[in-house]
């Protein structure tokens, strides 16, 4: 086998267990990043709003841990645009109780626990066509869970014009 064959069989089983190595970690990377216990949790809310309106996004954190998980919070930021309206959440006792921002509530969840909050924001941009982003956090001691909703404010709206033909009054 000549010097050149050498080095390029060596650069080749290098190169295979290169890739093999950043596969692995990247795997476990993967995995190690991609489960969370509060990943059954949402945000939802309108998808259009008009200047004025007052709109209600329903968040829901879910934990499906297999452990207590203490001292979870929700927090919420309003983003320019949304000023607070009102604010309440549901355990499983079902009474509702009242929240403010940013931290909305500090909690202890159980397995298989949710927390149901509504949150109420009057709409202010009365320019055309804004996207209204809003984030809700869920913090626990592993990690942070963003829930994200975007609703457009004063949406593009098309007048077609009526015609009728032979129409007499």
């Amino acid at each position: 086998m000549t010097q050149s064959k050498r080095f390029t069989s060596i650069g080749r089983v290098g190169l295979v267990v290169f890739a093999t190595a950043l596969g692995l970690m990247l795997a476990l990377a993967v995995t190690l990043a991609a489960d969370s216990d509060f990943d059954d949790s949402y945000k939802e809310g309108p998808l259009f709003a008009g200047d004025g309106d007052v709109i209600t996004y329903t968040i829901a954190a879910v934990y499906s841990g297999t452990t207590p998980s203490y001292g979870v919070v929700l927090s919420d930021v309003l983003p320019y645009g949304a000023n607070f309206a009102s604010c309440s959440y549901i355990t499983a006792t079902g009474v509702p109780q009242a929240c403010t921002l940013p931290n909305i509530w500090q909690a202890d969840f159980s397995p298989g626990d949710r927390i149901t909050t509504y949150l109420a924001v009057t709409i202010d941009i009365p320019t055309m066509y804004w996207p209204l982003v809003n984030h809700a956090y869920i913090s626990f001691t592993d990690g942070l869970v963003t829930l994200p909703f975007t609703t457009t404010v004063n949406p593009y709206r098309i007048y077609l014009p009526l015609v009728a033909r032979n129409f007499a009054p």
